[in-house]
C-alpha cells in the first residue's frame, strides 16, 4: 500500500502521478475517496449539524475534478469523472434548487425502466442483452432476421443456452456445426434491424442443456459486436464537456446514495465507459455510507484514498483500508495531506 504526503504545491501533480502509475499497470477505473478522524468515509454535509462540512471533507469535494484536470492536461488520453453521489441532495431539494440530470437518472432510465414496447422500440440487440442482465430477468429472447432466428435463454440476467432455428446443412461433425452456428448467430445479432421479442418467465421451449452460451460460440466478443443504440444515446446525453477537450464529466444527478441494489447496472455502465475512456475516475470524496464506499471499491480497479494527517490516526487509516479491501479493492494508494495543504477558504 503506497503512501505519499503531499504539500499544497504538489498535491494534484502527486495525485495525477499515482493515477498514471495505476494506469501503467492496467488499472484505469479508479475510485477516489477520503476518510475522517476514526477512519470513516466522509459524510454527506447535510447529515452534519447545521449542514456544515466536515474538517477533512469540505474542500475535498472538488479533489477528484482537480486531479482529473491535472491528468488530462498532461496527455492526450480521454478522462472521465463520474460523480458517485450528489454533495447535498437533501438540502438542495428542500431549498428547491434544480438538479442536473446525471448518474442517478442514467442508471434508472437506461437500465432499470419497464420494458414497454414504447421504450424497447429503439433497442438494438446489445441493449436487450445488457438491460436484461442489469435487471436480472429470466425468460427467452427471440431474435429473427429474415428466415433465420435464434433464441437466447436468460436465467436471472445470465445467458444460459442458445438455439438456432435449424441445424446447419452440410456440417459433418459436431465441431463444424458448432462453428457454423456461431457464424450464423453472429450474423443475426449484428443485423441492423432484427425483430426482437422477449418472453418473460417460464421457458417457452426446451433447450438442450449443453452448457453452451452465446459468449462461448463467439469467443466472448458478443457484447462488442452487437449494436447498442439506446444505451449509447442515453450515456451521450449525460456526459458533459469541460474546458479541456479530453476531460468529460457525469454529474451525480438528483438521486440519493448508490445502494447495493444498483451494483449490477452500475458495473455494466462503468465497463461500457471504460471501453470509451482511457481513465474513469469515480468521485466518491463525499459519499456518506460505508456500504456505498465498499460497493464502489468492488467496481473499481484501484482506489486512491485521501486523508488529512491532522485528523487521522493510524488505527483509522487501517480501518478505512480494510473497509475498501472488504469491498473488493485489491490496490489502494494513500495520499496524506499535511495541515497546511487545505486552501485558506476551507480552514
Amino acid at each position: 500500500m503506497p503512501v505519499a504526503v503531499a504539500p499544497l504545491a504538489s498535491l494534484f501533480p502527486v495525485a495525477a502521478s499515482v493515477l498514471g502509475a495505476f494506469a501503467e499497470n492496467g488499472l484505469r477505473r479508479i475510485l477516489i475517496t477520503s476518510v475522517l478522524e476514526g477512519g470513516g468515509a466522509v459524510p454527506h454535509a447535510s447529515t452534519l449539524p447545521g449542514g456544515t462540512g466536515p474538517r477533512t471533507g469540505g474542500w475535498l469535494a472538488g479533489f477528484a475534478q482537480e486531479a482529473a484536470t491535472m491528468l488530462a492536461s498532461g496527455g492526450p488520453d480521454d478522462v472521465l469523472v463520474v460523480q458517485a453521489c450528489p454533495p447535498r441532495p437533501d438540502a438542495d431539494r428542500l431549498r428547491g434548487l434544480p438538479t442536473r440530470s446525471g448518474l442517478w437518472e442514467l442508471i434508472h432510465e437506461a437500465y432499470l425502466h419497464d420494458l414497454t414496447p414504447e421504450r424497447t422500440a429503439s433497442f438494438g440487440v446489445g441493449d436487450w442483452l445488457e438491460i436484461l442482465d442489469a435487471q436480472r430477468r429470466s425468460g427467452d429472447l427471440l431474435i429473427r432476421e429474415g428466415e433465420e432466428a435464434i433464441l437466447l435463454r436468460f436465467v436471472r440476467g445470465s445467458i444460459q443456452a442458445v438455439a438456432c432455428s435449424a441445424r446447419v446443412p452440410g456440417a459433418a461433425a459436431a465441431s463444424e456445426e458448432r462453428a457454423r452456428a456461431g457464424e450464423r448467430i453472429a450474423r443475426i445479432l449484428a443485423a441492423r434491424r432484427p425483430v426482437v421479442r422477449f418472453i418473460e418467465g417460464a421457458p417457452s421451449l426446451a433447450l438442450e442443456a449443453d452448457g453452451a452460451s452465446v459468449d462461448d460460440l463467439l469467443g466472448g466478443r458478443v457484447r462488442d459486436l452487437v449494436p447498442h443504440p439506446y444505451l449509447t444515446e442515453q450515456i451521450a446525453r449525460r456526459v458533459t464537456d469541460t474546458p479541456l477537450p479530453n476531460l468529460k464529466r457525469i454529474t451525480a444527478g438528483g438521486g440519493s446514495i448508490l445502494t447495493q441494489g444498483l451494483r449490477r447496472p452500475l458495473e455494466l455502465l462503468l465497463s461500457r465507459l471504460r471501453r470509451r475512456f482511457a481513465f474513469v475516475l469515480i468521485d466518491a470524496t463525499t459519499v456518506p455510507s460505508a456500504g456505498s464506499i465498499a460497493m464502489l471499491a468492488g467496481l473499481a480497479d484501484a482506489t486512491l484514498l485521501v486523508a488529512n494527517v491532522t485528523s487521522l490516526d493510524s488505527a483509522g487509516l487501517v480501518r478505512a483500508v480494510a473497509e475498501l479491501r472488504r469491498g473488493g479493492s485489491g490496490k489502494v494508494a494513500v495520499l496524506l495531506i499535511p495541515p497546511d495543504a487545505a486552501p485558506e477558504s476551507a480552514r
